[in-house]
């Protein structure tokens, strides 16, 4: 089975791929937009992998969420219509009314619980050309929340509140979601930040024996 991820929320999907290939039959290749941030670049985990990507991960700097309004250029739906099943995160959600194959939304946060309701935030946004410009992906991020074939998510609020205001017919959501994976090597007890200056981890520290990252 060939399964490509596009939206790679701070690499969640790149660790996905990676084991995926590691630890299973399953031919799962990562596909890569216009990055902003470089948390969403494989690098930032594996820094041998800069300059270096293996075969099964694709880079398209011309890859972004208004890809979808470049009608005379439908080269990347054509690259991830070759694959069995396309899981989507973030903007790329938007893609699924363009996709032909099984298409998954793996919920990551604002993909939906914010991007799908400019009206609601339109706050965030300070200028008349960014107003407008989430009101365009907005509309372009509900019709594909509705268009994809399955949708995992945290069976809890805001995400399922989210789902209920967009009206998603609940056949669409799984019983189950996917955790995102955290690397116990990296994230792990560090006894010397109990004598840290750092006033936000002094609250932390001062305040609370048990911490949950979610």
């Amino acid at each position: 089975m060939k399964i490509a991820f596009l939206g790679n929320v701070a690499n969640n999907f790149y660790i996905i791929a990676k084991y995926l290939r590691k630890c299973s039959d399953i031919d799962a290749h990562l596909f890569l937009g216009k990055i902003f941030d470089t948390q969403y670049l494989p690098e930032n985990v594996d820094p041998e992998l800069k300059d270096n990507y293996p075969e099964w991960i694709h880079y398209y700097k011309s890859l972004s969420n208004t890809s979808i309004l470049k009608f005379w250029d439908r080269s990347h739906f054509k690259a991830l219509s070759e694959y069995d099943a396309v899981v989507l995160s973030g903007p790329y959600v938007a893609y699924a009314p363009y996709l032909k194959n099984n298409t998954i939304f793996f919920t990551t946060g604002g993909d939906l619980t914010l991007l799908p309701f400019p009206k609601k935030f339109s706050f965030l946004n300070k200028t008349l050309f960014k107003k407008l410009r989430t009101f365009v992906r907005g509309y372009f991020q509900r019709k594909g929340i509705k268009k994809v074939d399955q949708i995992w998510t945290q069976p809890f609020s805001p995400f399922q509140l989210a789902l209920k205001n967009l009206k998603v017919h609940p056949n669409k959501i799984k019983d189950a979601y996917f955790p995102l994976i955290v690397d116990t090597e990296t994230y792990k007890l560090d006894p010397e930040a109990h004598k840290s200056s750092d006033s936000n981890i002094r609250m932390i520290v001062d305040n609370f024996n048990f911490v949950l990252f979610h």
